[in-house]
């Protein structure tokens, strides 16, 4: 039986990202595994499929093709602000869009490089759509105010196929301590296939080069606690370093002992459901089968 804490943590937390590096997976083959993953065991733990705006016709033709039933599914664009259009086709219908059960967009993902390019974003889409906009970390004081002003939510990079696309761990930690002061949500994406920091693989190829990665635990815990106690920064920091699964115990609350902290159940949902939202990863079975070599699934 999974640990009420950490079904609190783990509940709707990975959004799906099968198309992008470093699976890189084909529509067809991500379609499906998506498709076996609403159906599967874990399924409680699974968010949104992410497709780009540019591919949402051939999403869209594929899931028609493979007879999966997605009329279900939500899905999360990755889309600029001159794609408002093409996703208000796909969710109305225009263009035969939903033919064939194709589920619904209701999360939008921007990047912005500054509060013009957010304010022209959240004005195209309209009030229609969840708005996520990830920002150039230099600029976070500014960009993720124009963020809460807009209505909208942050995203986090925590990683990519090389080291240095990888965020220092202050960087994590000062994104977090901004938006959980301006009590702006978030979701992450890329680099948090593992649930603790650690060395690992930057790909999967063979002869793939590795680096320090972040762990999703250890992200989103420190987000929990920075949300509920904001000047606990230094817990904070201690909990994203945490490399030692042995130094954490999982049962009605999560306590990290190195940090002193303990997280109830009940906390980590109220943090969950109002500010960390999900991470995406091109990964939705390498979570998973950590966690069991943890003995937490």
């Amino acid at each position: 039986m999974t640990p009420p804490a950490l079904r609190s943590l783990l509940t709707g937390l990975i959004d799906y990202a099968g198309l992008f590096p470093p699976a890189g997976l084909g529509m067809e083959a991500a379609i499906r595994n998506y498709d076996s993953y609403v159906r599967g065991e874990h399924a409680w733990m699974l968010g949104r499929f992410i497709v780009p705006a540019a591919r949402l016709a051939e999403y869209e033709d594929t899931v028609c093709n493979s007879g999966v039933d997605a009329s279900a599914w939500s899905l999360s664009v990755l889309a600029t602000a001159s794609d408002a259009d093409v996703v208000g086709r796909f969710n109305t219908g225009g263009d035969e869009s939903g033919r064939c059960g194709s589920g619904s967009v209701d999360v939008v993902e921007i990047k912005a490089a500054n509060a013009r390019e957010i304010q022209d974003a959240a004005r195209a889409f309209g009030g229609n759509y969840q708005i996520y906009f990830e920002t150039p970390p230099d600029k976070w004081h500014a960009l993720l105010q124009a963020t809460a002003v807009a209505r909208a939510r942050a995203k986090i990079r925590t990683g990519g196929e090389v080291a240095g696309a990888i965020p220092e761990e202050s960087r994590v930690l000062e994104f977090l301590r901004i938006a959980s002061e301006r009590r702006l949500a978030f979701k992450a994406t890329a680099g948090l296939h593992h649930p603790l920091r650690g060395m690992q693989r930057l790909t999967y190829q063979t002869e793939s080069p590795q680096a320090v990665m972040h762990g999703f635990l250890n992200v989103f815990c420190a987000a929990v606690l920075l949300w509920h106690e904001p000047k606990m920064r230094q817990e904070a920091a201690w909990m994203l370093d945490e490399r030692d699964a042995d130094a954490i115990t999982m049962d009605e609350s999560m306590t990290w002992h190195n940090s002193g902290v303990t997280l109830t159940a009940e906390q980590i949902r109220k943090a969950r459901d109002k500010f960390a939202i999900s991470f995406g990863s091109c990964s939705f079975t390498e979570p998973i089968e950590d966690l069991r070599k943890l003995g937490w699934l």
